[in-house]
């Protein structure tokens, strides 16, 4: 045996550029594996535990004011197992160093800091001191990226009057692993907006509550129904401005974290069940082709004694050298790149303790599938040699039986040189092997089309939703409904070019059985900012009457233009019906849209405004904020440019990271397969090569005709990988289809052409290396070779 294992290792160093190949293809497939299910198992783990030991709450509801006496109601519907009232409330903050107001989410909490629902993670400082209406615990996200720091001051507007906010701690909560405004947009400026927590009593006296709440939060006991507690609670708070309870499910920052942890659950499903795949074929036709050509050795094995089985265990150790090399390789890369993607999640979601864990069990799956590829594809080689007599086996195979070529016998042979027509009749005879080499070429080129189709995606996204949709440079937001009047009285603030009044409506919409809550904003007639668009990004008018729908509540509540829907007003004791008069492919949120005159009909009252849309001078947005942050009835104010400023500043880092990593294990699955199926073409084709150049032709006429079988089946793998790109992009999107967003898929000719040419360089490289290897070539040693 260690004269075989000497041969094993002699063979495996001759054919290193192979095996490193298929290494690096098995690799990439076990780290693929490894990064994506550990991150989002971390997450998922993390997020578990952070619910579990600080009692995350099940159901939660806003109301306009409640006596805190309703509290002992609530308490006592069936299934409840804790209840904590709150008062909540938005004020408008300068923060130093910022030349912009933010937003500041105020939650009160008890004097006494004890086991609460959504009970508070304190990482510095201490907790309020009871009765102080000037001290704040500042969540840890807002702090960091204004550089506060505890003993800071804020200023605040507070129900009218503006407050000093000194910073005494730095605090983490379950409500907002991810930081951003209950109600909005989650594309926000992390530097806009923070959470500050402040002692109940005070925060109820600053804003006028004492003895009463707006905020409620439940924890439901073991096996209680969730929807029948979630209907009690709307029952109770009726009459007291109650906006619906809602279940935790559809907390905003839960559902965004939920999200993100279920589309890496599918990504972690796609991804590397392509490289797995490509991997796994790769090893089988590789290794079927490479121990092929080791028949006359297998034949001189057997002449000395060798038994069938240890010839067969032989040629196995060398499919298992590139899967263990791999394997190791894909774990050690797949580790590294785990704990760095989850340290990136770390930068947004907010955890007491973001612990990396290794996926092990992945990982030895991984190794599992690409080792039965391997034995797979050497087993069928193996298998078919030594059952052949040795006399048998160390004669070469019989040649391929010749027949003209479909190009020959239709006339057209005439038009192609000899070269041409060798690559050609080469392919041909081998057309399930071509098949199945431009398939792994066009996976390839799928995995990198996924990267470039989701970026280009997602700028698209970005130019439908806030260049098309939303105009504004600005949206205010009044503390309370005031007269549409005073919404276009903000267009004489010097800066303001435009000003448009909104009115948004906390409803229930429902057709038959299917309900959604959401709301229906009213926006001016004729509006230039805010505008109504369809798939093709063109404007529409807004219809006179009716509610226009986005297309993602239309699919779920099954409606189309001509429906009735039942809207339940959920800030007021009443219901109307109305009509579905369009629908909007707008991709963010689940939305309702009508004229500001065709609201106020719906709701029979005079005209309201709940805010404003600004269209802003150039440069003026400075100003601007600084006059707005002194208006009392003012509660917040979004600017478009510094939303889309935060998303650039959260996306491009991860999308320039899984970009280069997309793009290296392109690389390394188009090397593998084109590489390989140069290196063992020149192996099964040494001979003749050889004796085309004792004939008289040159290096390059020859390396042309090896090469240009690989040329080939690039091109054939370029559309194919074109289709599989496309269709795994869609499956990803798909998994991006959420009430929060969708991501339109965008067909742009931009990625495709990048893709392809990505490709076409790899593919080259590879072939420039065998040219290499084929210049080099004995001539007289390959013309040895016996017959």
């Amino acid at each position: 045996m260690r004269a075989l294992n000497r041969k094993l290792w002699r063979e495996v160093g001759g054919m290193r550029g192979s095996m490193i190949s298929i290494a690096l293809v098995v690799g990439a497939g076990v780290m693929s594996v490894i990064t994506m299910q550990s991150t989002f198992r971390s997450l998922e783990r993390s997020r578990d535990t952070y619910y579990r030991e600080y009692r995350f709450a099940d159901v939660f509801a806003s109301l306009e004011r409640a006596p805190e006496s309703l509290a002992r109601r609530i308490e006592e519907i069936p299934g409840v197992a804790g209840v904590r009232t709150r008062v909540v409330l938005d004020v408008v903050l300068r923060v130093p160093g910022l030349d912009q107001a933010a937003t500041g989410h105020l939650v009160s909490v008890p004097a006494e800091r004890r086991g609460m629902l959504n009970d508070l993670y304190l990482r510095a400082g201490r907790w309020v001191a009871p009765g102080r209406d000037d001290e704040v615990l500042a969540s840890e996200r807002f702090v960091a990226v204004n550089g506060l720091a505890i003993g800071d001051t804020l200023r605040a507007v507070v129900n009218g009057r503006q407050r000093a906010l000194r910073i005494v701690g730095i605090a983490l909560s379950p409500e907002f692993v991810y930081e951003v405004a209950p109600v909005g947009s989650f594309f926000s400026d992390e530097r806009l907006f923070g959470v500050l927590w402040m002692e109940r009593e005070a925060l109820a006296a600053a804003s006028d509550r004492t003895g009463a709440f707006n905020d409620v939060a439940l924890r439901l006991a073991p096996g209680a129904s969730e929807h029948a507690v979630i209907d009690r609670v709307d029952a109770i708070l009726d009459g007291w401005g109650g906006l619906g309870a809602y279940p935790r499910a559809d907390q905003l920052s839960n559902r965004l974290l939920s999200d993100e942890i279920a589309q890496n659950r599918a990504t972690a499903m796609v991804i590397p069940g392509v490289f797995l795949g490509v991997a796994a074929f790769l090893l089988h036709i590789v290794l079927l082709r490479l121990v092929a050509t080791q028949r006359g050795p297998i034949g001189l094995l057997k002449a000395f004694g060798y038994e069938d089985r240890t010839v067969a265990l032989h040629y196995l150790g060398l499919a298992f050298v590139p899967v263990v090399a791999g394997a190791l390789i894909g774990m050690g890369a797949g580790f590294w790149l785990g704990a760095a993607y989850t340290e990136l999640y770390g930068q947004y979601f907010r955890f007491p303790s973001l612990e990396y864990r290794a996926d092990l069990a992945g990982a030895l799956g991984a190794a599992g599938i690409s080792a039965a590829a391997a034995l797979a594809g050497a087993w069928t080689a193996v298998r078919r040699t030594v059952v052949l007599q040795p006399a048998e086996a160390m004669q070469p195979e019989a040649p391929e039986r010749f027949r003209p070529l479909i190009l020959e016998r239709i006339g057209l042979h005439r038009f192609l040189s000899s070269a041409q027509r060798m690559v050609l009749r080469n392919v041909e005879r081998r057309p399930v092997r071509t098949l199945f080499s431009a398939l792994g070429v066009g996976f390839a080129l799928a995995v990198l089309l996924i990267g470039l189709l989701m970026l280009e995606s997602m700028n698209v996204l970005i130019e439908l939703q806030f260049r098309r949709i939303q105009r504004e440079d600005l949206a205010v937001a009044f503390i309370a409904d005031r007269p549409v009047d005073a919404a276009r009285e903000l267009a004489r603030v010097p800066g303001v070019a435009l000003a448009e009044p909104y009115h948004a409506v906390p409803v229930e919409l429902a057709a038959g059985h299917r309900s959604r809550r959401t709301a229906i904003t009213g926006v001016q007639p004729g509006g230039t900012l805010r505008r109504m668009v369809d798939a093709k990004g063109r404007a529409h008018p807004l219809p006179e009457g009716g509610v226009v729908l986005t297309e993602r509540l239309a699919r779920s509540l099954e409606v189309a233009p001509g429906d009735t829907l039942r809207a339940t007003l959920l800030d007021r004791d009443a219901e109307r019906m109305v009509e579905v008069a369009a629908l909007m492919d707008e991709p963010i949120g689940i939305n309702a849209y009508m004229s500001l005159p065709a609201l106020s009909e719906l709701l029979r009252e005079e005209p309201r405004a709940s805010g404003a849309y600004l269209a802003l001078a150039r440069g003026a947005e400075a100003s601007v904020f600084e006059r707005l942050a002194d208006v009392p009835a003012i509660a917040s104010t979004t600017s478009k440019t510094a939303m889309l400023r935060s998303f650039d500043d959260q996306m491009a880092e991860s999308l320039r990271i899984s970009l280069t990593i997309l793009l290296g294990l392109a690389s390394v699955l188009a090397v593998g397969v084109i590489y390989n199926g140069a290196r063992i073409a020149l192996s099964e084709r040494g001979r003749e090569l050889a004796s085309l150049r004792v004939l008289g032709f040159t290096r390059g006429e020859v390396a042309a005709m090896l090469l240009g079988e690989q040329a080939l089946v690039t091109a054939i793998g370029l559309p194919l990988g074109t289709l599989i790109g496309v269709g795994l992009t869609v499956l990803i999107i798909q998994t991006y289809d959420t009430d929060l967003y969708r991501i339109p898929l965008a067909l742009e000719a931009k990625p495709f052409l990048w893709a392809a040419a990505m490709i076409v360089f790899v593919a080259a490289a590879a072939g420039l290396l065998v040219r290499r290897q084929l210049d080099r070539a004995d001539l007289i040693a390959v013309l040895k070779t016996r017959e």
